[in-house]
């Protein structure tokens, strides 16, 4: 495999990386504004005794953690990646020109 050929696979593996990312953004955004509107169609008696607060504090952070599932998938394919790239490119420098 040529060094350019490499240094595609890199490129490639780091793009998929940076949309897990941004699905990952995504993900929560649309959490957080789902919650956002729940909050405020709510009539207000949700919200009235402190226990009801911190359950709705729970269900959010419960909800985002779970909303991160792409992270994993984007620090598999970026770690390597980037590491592959940065080899690639010291082997680049050392050629001949």
């Amino acid at each position: 495999m040529t060094l350019d050929s490499q240094h595609r696979l890199c490129r490639a593996g780091i793009i998929i990386g940076v949309l897990f990312c941004v699905a990952a953004v995504l993900e929560v955004g649309i959490g957080v504004v789902g919650y956002i509107r729940n909050l405020t169609d709510a009539t207000g008696e949700f919200l009235q005794e402190p226990a009801d607060v911190g359950r709705f504090a729970g269900e959010f952070i419960v909800t985002t953690i779970t909303r991160l599932w792409p992270l994993p998938f984007a620090v598999l394919f970026l770690v390597p990646s980037l590491i592959w790239r940065h080899r690639l490119n010291r082997k680049m420098r050392a050629l001949p020109r």
